[in-house]
């Protein structure tokens, strides 16, 4: 039996427009990430990084070594990505990039549905992002 003090991680699985739906009966809040779990904005989001980083690298950078880099802000891996004298322009690039790239995303099928499930159920929720506040 889980101690409900211990986080439980739950990475969904997305197949043909369905969510595989884990038991949470015992679970009181249920905390999701944005990208890539509630919205489909992963790809978006490498468009965004390479167009802000290919014009100082001299190439365009792979999904794997944008991938490689995420944890901090998007803007602060963009930042340390090019260097100081290069930053600014290429935070720019990145929010310019974001203003028209999102307006084509949305949640994952199921993912509403899942979300407002779970609120029916009495549980809290709350979405969590990597991702710097102007993002």
């Amino acid at each position: 039996m889980r101690d409900l003090a211990t986080p439980y991680f739950f990475v969904p699985r997305y197949t043909a427009g369905t969510l595989e739906r884990p038991d949470f009966s015992r679970a009181q809040l249920l905390i999701f990430d944005l990208d890539g779990t509630l919205a489909d904005t992963l790809e978006p989001t490498f468009r965004c990084f390479q167009e802000a980083i290919a014009p100082v690298l001299g190439r365009t950078p792979s999904k794997e070594e944008i991938l490689a880099r995420f944890g901090p802000a998007d803007h602060q891996i963009v930042a340390e990505w090019v260097g100081e004298p290069h930053a600014t322009s290429a935070v720019e690039r990145l929010y310019t990039c974001y203003e028209s790239a999102f307006r084509n995303s949305g949640p994952f099928p199921g993912i509403i549905e899942f979300v407002r499930d779970a609120r029916r159920a009495g549980k809290k929720t709350a979405i969590f992002t990597g991702r710097g506040r102007k993002s």
